[in-house]
Order: C-alpha cells, then structure tokens, then sequence
C-alpha cells in the first residue's frame, strides 16, 4: 500500500502544478476498485488461467504435429518417387 500511497501522491503533485484536482487515497482506491471488467484489486484465479494456457498449449502442439506428419509424408511421399519411379 505504501507504493501505491507514494504514486497518488506523485500524481497529486503533478496534477497540482497542472491546475487540475487532487485526489486523496480513498478516492483513487474507490475508482480502480469499481473498474470494468478487470480491478487490480479482485483475486485472480490462477487454475483458470493455467487450464487456458494449457488448452491453448496443447492446441499449438496438435498443430506442431499434424504439420510434422504432413511435412514427413511429403519427404516419404518424394523419395518413394524419386527411389522406385524416377532411378
């Protein structure tokens, strides 16, 4: 809190020589903790997060590997070819 106490007040000093309103902590506090849809100031729930990373996770390696076999049967497909068709 205290860090968070030093930045409002820093923001009140440049708002000061600014000529715009100060603001006290309670104020600052009400306004990011009735933010939409995300507040700094609600729990996050790190399972979530964790089961979409591993979701987009496993997403990217079905990816990773239907490529690879394209890609192996592509050189199969070639040297079957060039070994048996073309020699």
């Amino acid at each position: 809190m205290d860090l968070i106490r030093w930045v409002i007040q820093v923001h009140n000093f440049v708002n000061v020589s600014l000529g715009k309103p100060a603001y006290t902590d309670e104020a600052v506090l009400a306004i990011y903790a009735n933010l939409d849809p995300v507040s700094p100031f609600i729990k996050v729930n790190i399972e979530q997060i964790n089961a979409q990373k591993k979701k987009a996770y496993m997403g990217r390696l079905w990816v990773f590997l239907f490529i690879t076999a394209v890609c192996l049967a592509v050189v199969k497909w070639a040297h079957y070819r060039y070994y048996y068709y073309l020699a």
